[in-house]
């Protein structure tokens, strides 16, 4: 179970991220700023998926990996407020959509494993 919550929540992590950047109209990703997306939203969900994601853990790790996203795509002229209201949106929604996953994979597990 643990490796499954390490890569939906990394997956997660690093879409949410690369969505709310295109959505706010941020330049494409090229491979050097993906991997670098990738790597930290991986290592966020290998810490966080030593437990139930919830709480203040998860919202840390969206925080985290919205904001080292957001510099890490961007360039110097993508700085805005929709940029800022695009992140807080998709990590707002992520935080409670991750939530929702977890419970409905403990369930899944429980019921029918």
């Amino acid at each position: 179970m643990k490796l499954v919550r390490t890569i939906y929540l990394g997956l997660a992590l690093s879409m949410g991220t690369i969505f709310a950047h295109h959505l706010a109209g941020g330049s494409f990703v090229n491979l050097p700023q993906f991997l670098l997306v990738a790597a930290t939203t991986y290592a966020a969900g290998a810490l966080l998926s030593k437990s139930e994601m919830q709480g203040p853990g998860l919202a840390a790790a969206i925080v985290l990996t919205q904001l080292l996203g957001h510099f890490a795509l961007s360039s110097r002229y993508e700085s805005s407020l929709v940029m800022y209201g695009s992140h807080l949106l998709f990590g707002l929604l992520g935080y409670f959509l991750l939530g929702y996953v977890e419970k409905l994979a403990n369930w899944a597990f429980d019921h029918l494993v």
